[in-house]
């Protein structure tokens, strides 16, 4: 044993003889402090995440969607969520396809200059557009008015149907192919959507009529085709009666 060792070991055996057996630690310690024992807290139930089916009314299918925050990449850039708008309870849906700039700034349906048309086609028929219910094919708009991908359609197409569903719908009216051809799982061009009307089936198993015509954008950059919206018109205005 070296001489720093037993000098060391003096001192241990001096400081055990006067009874100081602990150092002064650097906080006080309260020795009279009872101990807190911590009481088994009972564990929640799990809440089961809410799922699309779980919704019964287009007022909860609106409030489900405020609460999603990775239902589609398409919520991650458009303003606002454009769900339908005018009267649920008619036998009319009309299917006004992809939103615009103009949709996504106003929350609306159609908007601009494109409502103006479809309001006037309508009212060529003996509609008003307050009086038939305007579904978007897409809740959200796609940045830059770009493609929808098939990821995005296949996760936006649940919704449409959840609309059409909670809708009294019989008659489909697609402005432009879109709408129709994500419907009835078709890649059919819209020369052929408007002289051979499809079908799609609810979850509930209703069969509704799809019915295709000129989207009123398309009909204001191309006026020379309204004669033939006019026919569609036509067309349509013959199966609403007869759905009644």
């Amino acid at each position: 044993m070296n001489t720093l060792d037993a000098t060391n070991t003096q001192v241990l055996k001096y400081l055990i003889a006067y009874g100081i057996d602990e150092f002064i630690a650097e906080e006080p310690v309260n020795r009279f402090k009872q101990p807190v024992i911590s009481k088994p807290t009972a564990s929640k139930p799990a809440v089961p995440e809410r799922t699309l089916e779980c919704v019964q009314s287009l007022a909860d299918l609106a409030t489900f969607l405020q609460q999603q925050e990775n239902f589609c990449d398409l919520q991650r850039t458009a303003r606002h969520t454009i769900l339908g708008e005018g009267n649920p309870s008619s036998s009319l849906v009309v299917l006004t396809g992809i939103p615009g700039a103009d949709e996504d700034r106003e929350g609306k349906a159609i908007a601009g200059e494109n409502r103006i048309l479809l309001s006037r086609m309508l009212l060529a028929i003996g509609l008003k557009l307050e009086d038939v219910f305007l579904v978007p094919a897409l809740p959200w708009r796609p940045p830059g008015n770009r493609e929808a991908s098939p990821k995005e359609i296949a996760s936006c197409l649940p919704i449409l149907q959840k609309q059409l569903s909670l809708s009294a719908a019989k008659v489909l009216l697609s402005l432009g192919s879109f709408p129709a051809q994500i419907l009835s799982n078709t890649q059919e061009s819209l020369l052929k959507l408007r002289l051979n009307d499809k079908q799609c089936t609810l979850s509930d198993n209703r069969s509704l009529i799809i019915q295709t015509t000129y989207h009123p954008q398309f009909l204001i950059n191309t006026p020379t085709h309204k004669r033939k919206a006019w026919e569609d018109l036509l067309r349509l205005k013959h199966s609403l009666e007869g759905s009644v």
